[in-house]
């Protein structure tokens, strides 16, 4: 007998969403990407994104706002193996569009009514939900989605929690109102900088989700027909047809990259 439909609850999605964030470096990764498919979904979203911002140097990239949510605590054990807390509250629809994203929207129109705002959040269910999205439409905000399974690519998971929680880890906080204010602290004492380079981190790792092999033959090919994007577009896809076909400007950006930096 199959398991019974009760068996995917959002306590088991949550659960494996975890282990997918902190496992990220590990087989986990391979077997989600390589052997289960979603290498190429991936693939399909950064080069529908990198077109979309024209890889990351598009105006528009500052009306990215990168949600999600994260647990803080008043004591972060300096060793991750240390037990934490128990998790007393699930983040619902319900809460993201009556308590948090109202609150987030107002502050970020405050000065400025109709700023463009594009929200970029992972596939957790409450930010998936079809109330969340007929909240955000109501609200004239765009939905930027994100392709599953890839904390990778979300400023979020590779940059400011860590980064964030890092500092924090070891402190020791009398009430979880001191830990959210020490939290925001350390947010807003980040330098410019440094969330500049994590969105231009962002945009430059993206067109290397392919092989090393698939990124050698694509700047082989590009500089075969001495640097015509379409031209190279119609020879690649001629040598290799059961590969995935990158676009034009994932040639240009792909040379650019190794030319630059090497692989």
């Amino acid at each position: 007998m199959g398991a019974p439909k009760t068996a995917v609850t959002q306590e088991n999605v949550d659960a494996v969403r975890k282990l997918v964030i902190e496992d990220r470096d590990t087989s986990i990764q391979k077997i989600l990407h390589e052997e289960l498919g979603q290498k190429a979904a991936r693939v399909n979203w950064c080069q529908k994104t990198l077109d979309r911002f024209n890889s990351g140097n598009s105006k528009n990239v500052y009306s990215i706002v990168s949600g999600d949510e994260s647990w803080i605590y008043c004591y972060e054990p300096e060793n991750k193996c240390e037990e934490k807390p128990t998790k007393q509250r699930t983040v619902t629809a319900d809460w993201s569009t009556t308590i948090c994203l109202p609150k987030i929207i107002t502050e970020l129109r405050k000065i400025k009514p109709e700023r463009r705002i594009i929200l970029h959040q992972d596939n957790a269910s409450s930010h998936t939900a079809q109330k969340t999205r007929q909240y955000l439409t109501e609200e004239n905000v765009e939905f930027l989605d994100h392709p599953p399974y890839s904390p990778d690519l979300s400023p979020n998971d590779f940059f400011t929690f860590p980064k964030i929680k890092n500092r924090l880890r070891g402190q020791r906080f009398q009430s979880p109102e001191e830990a959210v204010d020490a939290f925001k602290n350390a947010v807003l004492d980040m330098p410019a900088n440094k969330w500049n380079k994590c969105f231009e981190n962002c945009f430059i790792k993206m067109p290397f989700l392919f092989s090393n092999q698939e990124l050698a033959d694509i700047h082989f090919v590009y500089g075969f027909v001495n640097g015509n994007a379409a031209e190279a577009a119609r020879e690649y896809a001629r040598r290799f047809p059961n590969r995935r076909h990158p676009t034009r400007s994932v040639f240009v950006r792909v040379h650019r990259q190794i030319i630059e930096n090497g692989f």
